[in-house]
């Protein structure tokens, strides 16, 4: 949709994008966040930074080897009291290699 200046409001204004449509503008620059981290529930729901627009809890090199069992269990209790997507910042997880991603891929709360 065009606003009066002919410019994509969808592209100005995020939050009339569509949730399910990625674009560099509703990305913006992605926050990375270790997935240990100790409020990580209310930075993903955007609590702790409100105008970021996108949130990655890494389980790569933000977080040493010893703390992976602990990153995947806090994931495992966040991820389901998430907001739909329509809601707060969009939210990835970075995972730190294939067996990683297959862990992930069980949870409850991945699309």
């Amino acid at each position: 949709m065009l606003d009066a200046r002919g410019l994509d409001a969808h592209r100005l204004d995020p939050a009339k994008s569509d949730p399910h449509r990625l674009d560099a503008h509703r990305l913006g620059a992605s926050l990375y966040v270790p997935a240990v981290h100790p409020k990580l529930a209310s930075v993903f729901i955007g609590d702790i930074y409100p105008d970021v627009r996108s949130l990655i809890a890494c389980t790569e090199d933000a977080i040493a080897e010893r703390q992976l069992e602990a990153a995947l269990a806090q994931l495992k209790d966040v991820l389901p009291m998430l907001p739909t997507r329509e809601r707060g910042p969009l939210r990835f997880i970075r995972p730190r290699n294939v067996e990683v991603l297959h862990a992930l891929l069980g949870l409850a709360g991945i699309e």
